[in-house]
């Protein structure tokens, strides 16, 4: 019998099977795609991600040095640095060189695999899926489920999904030559929205909206907002959408079971990135499903380790972050715009703002003197979870 059933071949779930198979234990990765990698995703990740774990020069775009942000009221702000900060990757070669790690490690991979159904039995797992040639049925002696956003396969596992969240669009457009990525905050789109314009590749970009009920209207309006200026551009493919979690679950593991990245809601609130996270909570589902494996301990008062070790690491930047942007989405676009200049002049945008980490910012912000007028309201609701430590 194999020892895990990694079902997802996405950042987490492969970066759980590069650290499990590393481990010694024998591990299989479902995943319902004909391409691992194929997600709807803009790709940006930090440089403390990349280097962390090893993202190979060829699957990178373009590397940011600098943002320019354009609050609706007010002139826009180009924040620089000397280093990149970030990169725009190719999320589907990216992706795809992670689960070949994990095939190199020992791990086996199965594709076009939709799971339809998991049994939690007591010494062992069993997940029955579709194939090219009809149903399988598959043992372990655990599963990590890293299958995604709204997975049904949680409350199969005795678990609630992640919460309600925010909803994406995104656009790939041709004929933008840039040099930066773009961040605009509401302006022509919806309150509680924010939208991007991202280089990926030359005379290409991805453009893209979040915010926290659907709308039809968000992507248009940002599209028009970007062309005002005379800038010619042109669609490059669909516009297509996907739901994004804002707050993990209120619980991650279970006998035999742990979640792992969006679905355990383990995405930045503020930005909806979640490839770092991802590949962070894979690891750390990895770490403590091995030492559970090795002393043949798979119930849940065992693999609440996995939960602990997320929350240290995860859990003040998951709960901050979401009080920022219900922050963000109760502002109105004078507010936004007193905070960006305020911030870009004194230097808090370009010497504080970590891509990864926004916890700190957002706690020096809501202390910050000359954001009293502005955030006070905001302060004495949103204190208790600020301050807290989130373990």
């Amino acid at each position: 019998m194999l020892d895990a059933i990694v079902i997802g071949a996405g950042p987490a779930g492969n970066q759980a099977a590069i650290k499990l198979s590393g481990r010694g234990h024998s591990v299989l990765v479902l995943d319902y795609r004909s391409n691992i990698g194929d997600k709807l995703c803009t790709g940006i990740i930090g440089r403390e991600c990349a280097e962390r774990f090893e993202l190979p020069d060829r699957f990178v775009y373009h590397r940011a040095k600098s943002v320019t942000i354009c609050p609706a009221l007010g002139d826009p702000v180009r924040v620089s640095r000397e280093r990149e900060h970030a990169y725009v990757v190719d999320r589907v070669g990216f992706v795809a060189h992670l689960a070949d790690r994990a095939m190199r490690a020992g791990s086996e991979y199965r594709l076009r695999r939709r799971v339809t159904g998991l049994d939690v039995l007591q010494d062992r797992v069993r997940i029955s899926a579709n194939g090219p040639d009809g149903p399988e049925t598959h043992e372990a002696r655990a599963a990590v489920i890293a299958s995604g956003y709204s997975t049904g396969l949680a409350k199969l596992a005795g678990l609630q999904p992640a919460p309600k969240g925010a909803f994406a669009a995104q656009v790939p457009l041709r004929g933008l030559a840039l040099d930066e990525v773009k961040v605009f905050l509401r302006g022509p789109l919806p309150r509680g929205y924010f939208g991007w314009l991202v280089p990926a590749g030359p005379d290409r970009a991805l453009a893209g909206v979040l915010g926290r009920e659907r709308s039809s209207r968000a992507l248009p309006q940002l599209l028009d907002a970007i062309g005002k200026d005379g800038t010619s551009f042109r669609p490059d493919g669909p516009a297509m959408s996907w739901g994004v979690p804002l707050k993990p679950p209120a619980r991650t593991y279970a006998h035999r079971i742990l979640l792992a990245g969006d679905a355990a809601g383990q995405v930045k609130p503020t930005t909806g990135g979640g490839i770092y996270y991802s590949l962070l909570s894979g690891e750390l589902a990895a770490d403590a499903l091995a030492d559970a494996l090795d002393e043949d301990d798979l119930n849940e008062r065992s693999l609440k380790r996995y939960e602990l070790a997320w929350k240290s690491m995860l859990g003040r930047e998951l709960r901050v972050g979401y009080i920022a942007r219900a922050i963000y989405e109760r502002m109105n676009d004078r507010s936004i715009g007193s905070i960006v200049r305020i911030a870009a002049s004194n230097g808090i945008l370009s010497e504080h703002v970590s891509f990864d980490w926004h916890a700190d910012i957002v706690t020096r912000g809501l202390k910050y003197p000359r954001f009293d007028s502005i955030l006070a309201p905001f302060r004495e609701t949103n204190r208790a979870g600020v301050s807290g430590n989130g373990k």
